[in-house]
Parts: C-alpha cells; sequence; structure tokens
C-alpha cells in the first residue's frame, strides 16, 4: 500500500525542513517596542545631588 510519503526519510525531511522554516520566522519576531525605553534614555533626567 502506497502512502502519502514514498518512505520515512522523505517524511523526516519534510518535518525538517517545516521546523526549521517556523524557527526562521520566530527568530525575527519582536515581542517588545524598544522605542518608548529608547526615548526615555535619550531624555534628560534630573539627577539629585
Amino acid at each position: 500500500m502506497v502512502g502519502v510519503f514514498p518512505s520515512e526519510r522523505s517524511l523526516a525531511n519534510l518535518a525538517t525542513v517545516v521546523m526549521l522554516r517556523a524557527s526562521e520566522d520566530w527568530a525575527f519576531r519582536r515581542y517588545m517596542d524598544m522605542g518608548p525605553l529608547w526615548a526615555v534614555e535619550e531624555k534628560p533626567t534630573k539627577k539629585a545631588t
């Protein structure tokens, strides 16, 4: 009986490619906008003397 994949190796190859692609997508996502933090650092603040 022939399945969707001709061999276990072809299934493993496809799964590997899918997982690598998913990890690339996650690597380039940003979860926090750093702009407000950088703006606070750039503003001069009064220091207690």
